[in-house]
């Protein structure tokens, strides 16, 4: 008896994606700015627009002076057509002074 429920293999850009949040948690920010473009436009929360991966390496040395574990905990991921991804998730983040 089937309980309805379909099991469907992730596409190359949810993996692309998975592989993104990864590198993000090298803590090596050039490890993640890897993924981007240079025509690349990417925000953070409400910090500023980074352009392209220099830009993105520039932009990101105050949050890692603050922050010493970054962890996604995605809990959906779907694939809407060969160039969006949306994801669902949670992040995990562990400051040098010791608070999460």
């Amino acid at each position: 008896m089937s309980s309805g429920a379909t099991t469907r293999q992730e596409g190359a850009n949810s993996q692309l994606v998975r592989r993104m949040f990864q590198a993000g948690e090298s803590m090596n920010v050039n490890n993640f700015a890897a993924f981007y473009a240079d025509d690349a436009l990417y925000q953070f929360g409400n910090f500023p627009v980074a352009h392209g991966p220099q830009g993105i390496v520039d932009g990101s040395q105050g949050f890692l002076a603050k922050v010493k574990k970054v962890v996604h905990h995605i809990e959906n991921i779907w694939e809407i057509d060969p160039e969006t991804v949306v994801v669902e998730m949670t992040v995990t983040y562990d400051r040098h002074d010791g608070k999460s």
